[in-house]
């Protein structure tokens, strides 16, 4: 599953239909969830996806963005959450 990180109200994807979920990332396990900044399937066939960044990666890069977390979320666009166990979604 895919899930942009914090709400925004420009659409990311458009794949007509969709359910909105919210989720604490402190409940989700760090082998459960993994990240891209921008959307991983068009960096992918770019060519241009270097890694998956794990939660511990997210939020140390996070920290060191705190002064300026506006401008870096508006420089990245958005930041994608791969959630690998759909589990998190029946809660």
């Amino acid at each position: 599953m895919y899930f942009v990180l914090q709400y925004t109200e420009n659409p990311v994807f458009d794949f007509g239909d969709t359910r909105s979920y919210q989720l604490n990332l402190d409940d989700i396990a760090c082998e459960d969830v993994s990240f891209t900044l921008g959307d991983s399937m068009s960096l992918y066939y770019k060519g241009t996806l270097n890694r998956l960044l794990t939660k511990k990666d997210l939020l140390e890069l996070l920290r060191t963005h705190e002064s300026d977390m506006n401008d870096f979320l508006c420089e990245m666009g958005f930041i994608e959450a791969q959630l690998w166990n759909h589990s998190y979604c029946n809660q």
